[in-house]
């Protein structure tokens, strides 16, 4: 009967833990959402800024072009997020002042559109 009981007590600690992580995504995700700002530029570009945490910002100038420029304004590991460019995209990371640092949780912006995804897949496939 014990060894049943710390079965159950591990599947609910690991379900505990799944769920935490899928929160702070979802927090992450809104943050970068919310802190989306784009707009049309005199030459019909899309100026896309970013303003996520207490630190972070970037800009993604003529998102949906054919050239665009990124530009970090703000961007620390130090701080509660940052941003790196991987595979294309801007990667929005937790930083060291998060808790939840170093756990795997990354949200993308694809500088193709100046959205914001979930996955580095979606992120790629961006038109």
């Amino acid at each position: 009967m014990k060894p049943l009981r710390f079965v159950t007590f591990f599947i609910s600690l690991l379900s505990a833990n799944i769920a935490g992580a899928q929160s702070l995504l979802d927090k992450m995700f809104e943050l970068v959402v919310a802190g989306a700002e784009c707009k049309q530029d005199v030459n019909n570009g899309l100026i896309c800024n970013y303003k996520v945490g207490q630190n972070l910002k970037f800009s993604v100038k003529d998102a949906g072009g054919s050239d665009q420029v990124i530009t970090f304004r703000h961007s620390d590991i130090n701080d509660d997020y940052a941003a790196v460019m991987y595979f294309g995209c801007v990667v929005v990371i937790p930083g060291f002042a998060t808790k939840n640092h170093g756990v795997d949780d990354n949200i993308y912006v694809s500088p193709k559109n100046g959205r914001v995804y979930r996955t580095r897949q979606e992120c790629q496939a961006a038109k």
